[in-house]
């Protein structure tokens, strides 16, 4: 028997036998628990393209002492091939002597077996720096978009996601191997333990996006993700998160819904005249509402005419035997279409977001009542009341103002 199809047969019992190490190993004949331990490792974690070298003669085998370093030295299967291909002409020896010398990462220079290919440039870089610095980036006073470290291109949307998501994705699987990480603190934590962390990371790039969006009525190309693109204007700004009324990002905090969050702007020549060196500060981004400027804002109720104050949370406002939405301010259904599906436009939007189907003109059902039959606009043929605050006329079914307004 090929050594190959050994390693495959003990891989094939281990999990059959739900990696139970002694149950597997009665279904093996003529092998040790050590010899079993490695051939478990080895199969699980070396690239194929590389194990089958192990069957090869002369010069060309790979023997199972460095199949097994390689496997544990190095987690992401195309980084060992990156590396393997660059010494498979070399002796056993030479190749134990190089492959030290081949886990510099370009970025912190440390050495390091878990690094991942960048899909613009195809540059391998340790998961540690790009983790780092993607978390810089997106807690900065100014965001300018997720760019490469080492091209400057635009980070696709896609990759980004892998990454901060990666326990879901079964092609970076080999990431659950790595124990242990620095955070952009230097803070050794535990990999796994910083899942909720990288979770909340993704929620707030994706927060700030949206909103950024909102704000220069545009939308980021999925394919590109390149926020440079999507904020160009005559007059070029710095897009920034208000810092006080903004979750804070802590090691410990649980999944945090990020739809409260606000970006402002400043125009770039406002803090870069003269030529002079741009200092940003976070009091820059302040939103009025933390700066205290902000107006009470006062709508009405377009069944009855209450007036009403903008509430602190849930946008779905219940009034009496009605419900109607504080952001579009029209007329919603009493039920869960109403109440969630007319604020949903992907991850993490919700009755809590500042923003909804009708007010972005989103691409699908908007479950706005054409007609009423509550107790107030079953009396006007089921019309609804002009949004101008102060009128109290109804208005043809499917206009917004009434004829006077």
């Amino acid at each position: 028997m090929l050594l190959t199809e050994k390693i495959r047969e003990c891989c094939y019992y281990y999990s059959l036998c739900d990696k139970n190490v002694t149950k597997a190993m009665t279904y093996v004949d003529s092998i040790s628990r050590v010899t079993f331990n490695k051939y478990v490792k080895i199969g699980e974690m070396l690239e194929y393209n590389i194990l089958i070298d192990l069957d090869k003669k002369g010069k060309s085998k790979l023997t199972i002492g460095f199949a097994e370093k390689l496997a544990t030295t190095i987690y992401n299967p195309d980084f060992q091939l990156q590396i393997y291909d660059q010494i498979s002409s070399l002796s056993n020896k030479e190749k134990k002597e190089k492959l030290p010398t081949l886990l510099d990462c370009l970025i912190c220079c440390e050495k390091t077996g878990h690094q991942i290919r960048l899909p613009c440039c195809n540059t391998f870089v340790c998961v540690e720096c790009l983790y780092t610095h993607m978390d810089t980036i997106i807690n900065d006073i100014a965001f300018v978009g997720i760019k490469c470290p080492c091209c400057n291109v635009p980070i696709k949307g896609g990759f980004i996601k892998k990454m901060l998501l990666s326990r879901r994705y079964p092609m970076l699987k080999w990431m659950n191997n790595i124990k242990y990480l620095r955070d952009c603190q230097g803070r050794v934590f535990e990999h796994t333990s910083k899942k909720t962390y990288y979770q909340n990371l993704l929620r707030k790039l994706l927060a700030i996006i949206r909103k950024t969006e909102r704000i220069v009525s545009n939308n980021i190309d999925i394919e590109t993700f390149d926020f440079d693109e999507l904020v160009q204007s005559d007059e070029p700004k710095y897009f920034g998160v208000c810092q006080e009324c903004c979750p804070s990002m802590t090691f410990y905090r649980p999944v945090h819904n990020y739809n409260s969050l606000k970006v402002t702007t400043i125009d770039k020549q406002c803090v870069n005249g003269e030529g002079n060196i741009v200092v940003l500060n976070s009091d820059m981004f302040k939103c009025k509402t933390c700066k205290g400027e902000e107006e009470v804002e006062i709508k009405k109720c377009p069944h009855c005419g209450v007036r009403t104050l903008k509430p602190d949370g849930c946008n779905y406002v219940v009034c009496k035997d009605h419900r109607w939405c504080w952001i579009c301010n029209e007329r919603l259904e009493i039920n869960h279409n109403g109440h969630n599906v007319h604020y949903w436009m992907g991850p993490g939007t919700g009755p809590y977001s500042d923003e909804c189907r009708q007010s972005t003109n989103y691409d699908a059902p908007r479950f706005i009542l054409p007609t009423c039959n509550c107790n107030y606009c079953h009396r006007h043929g089921g019309k609804r009341l002009c949004k101008t605050l102060e009128c109290n006329n109804r208005c043809k079914v499917g206009e917004e103002f009434c004829g006077k307004c």
